[in-house]
């Protein structure tokens, strides 16, 4: 067979369609490797191209949080900022409002200052004064109690009156006369305003024996009591005029009895009994008196004096006392605008 030439064509033939076989599927294989890997790279490369897709539609997702995230916070920014809007506009409102009571109470501090000041000043003004009047008045009464406005045998008998029953006072103890009036009333009476008064004839007797006992040559004017005064009991301008008191009041009252006041600028005659301010006057016998000839002078207008001293020290003192306490609630009323001035600023 091997001789056969067709045998060995056909084998031959044979040979090479098996040989083109092989090659062909070695090169099928070859393709289809290449293919198999060409494939791999594509697949490979689409996944590539997912896992990017799928990387950015993450960070779009996430993005897109980051944006929901700042927009929330920027929306709580907002609400916050109109909070902080509002507290400030509350704050600034405040302040205004406190500005304003601050302002309000410096200058209510002002006047309590201003007021104290004044009270004060006005309160020393009225110390000083009631100073003063408190040294005259003192003067005064210092001279009256110790009898220097009275005649010596008077004053004398005044210190040993404890010892002589019945003696009651000077008739000038028993009056009190208005301060325009006191001149006139000192030139009636003349020298009776030291007149003693005594209780009946038997003290008359006693001062006329404590008299007679002493060198003085120097008398004294007796009212007793009883049997009183002989003239009219009351009646009359000048008597309506003068408060009468005490255990000499009848004797004050008869002496100054039907007694008019007359003006000084007219000075012509009056029926009766008259006396001007100035002293000038006539008494019941018709004896016409100009100014005070006589003892007494000034000896009522002292202690006219006296009593309005009394009693202008009396107010000024209730004057102080009110100064004092309206001084002390201002003071501390300005404490306390000073405390809150300093709260507030």
């Amino acid at each position: 067979a091997g001789d056969d030439p067709g045998s060995t064509i056909l084998l031959r033939h044979g040979e090479a369609l098996a040989a083109l076989g092989r090659r062909e599927e070695a090169e099928a294989r070859f393709a289809l490797t290449a293919l198999i890997a060409e494939l791999g790279a594509a697949g490979a490369e689409a996944e590539g191209r997912r896992e990017r897709r799928r990387a950015r539609a993450a960070e779009g997702e996430r993005r897109r949080a980051e944006r929901a995230e700042a927009a929330a916070s920027l929306a709580g920014l907002d609400e916050r900022l109109s909070e902080i809007e509002a507290e400030a506009e509350t704050v600034a409102a405040e302040r205004a409002s406190v500005e304003e009571r601050l302002e309000e109470s410096r200058a209510a501090l002002r006047a309590s200052r201003n007021e104290a000041r004044e009270l004060r000043d006005r309160l020393a003004a009225l110390e000083g004064e009631l100073a003063s009047v408190s040294a005259r008045a003192g003067g005064l009464a210092g001279m009256l109690s110790a009898g220097k406005d009275l005649p010596p045998i008077v004053a004398r008998l005044q210190s040993d009156r404890e010892k002589l029953a019945g003696v009651r006072g000077v008739l000038v103890e028993f009056m009190e006369v208005p301060a325009e009036l006191t001149r006139a009333v000192e030139a009636h009476l003349g020298a009776l305003l030291f007149g003693v008064v005594v209780d009946d004839w038997a003290a008359v007797r006693r001062v006329r024996s404590w008299l007679s006992g002493r060198e003085e040559t120097a008398g004294l004017v007796l009212l007793p009591l009883d049997p009183g005064p002989a003239g009219p009991a009351s009646g009359g301008p000048l008597n309506e005029a003068v408060h009468a008191h005490g255990a000499g009041e009848s004797w004050v009252r008869s002496l100054l009895a039907d007694v008019a006041v007359s003006d000084t600028e007219d000075f012509r005659p009056h029926p009766g009994a008259w006396v001007g301010p100035d002293g000038s006057g006539r008494d019941r016998l018709g004896a016409v008196r100009l100014g005070q000839p006589s003892g007494g002078k000034g000896m009522l207008r002292r202690r006219a004096e006296h009593q309005e001293l009394e009693s202008r020290r009396g107010a000024l003192e209730s004057e102080v006392r009110e100064l004092q306490a309206a001084v002390e609630g201002v003071e501390g009323d300005a404490r306390m605008l000073a405390e809150r001035v300093a709260a507030l600023d």
